[in-house]
């Protein structure tokens, strides 16, 4: 159950559509998205810049075969 629409998710075709997609945009991966949230909020709090959480390029989210 989707907490966002409150609508039934089928996991295995939501997987597979964020696989397919991730490609097209890394920027939108969960793990780019949590790491540019923590960065902004450690920038908040004062943490000086050499103590913050290193930025995750987003090309290596992804890999190409």
């Amino acid at each position: 159950m989707s907490k966002h629409t409150g609508k039934l998710i089928d996991r295995d075709l939501n997987a597979s559509r964020n696989i397919l997609t991730w490609p097209l945009d890394p920027k939108k991966h969960i793990k780019y998205l949590e790491r540019q949230a923590a960065i902004k909020a450690a920038k908040k709090a004062g943490i000086t810049k050499d103590k913050l959480p290193k930025a995750i390029p987003a090309r290596v989210l992804v890999t190409t075969n």
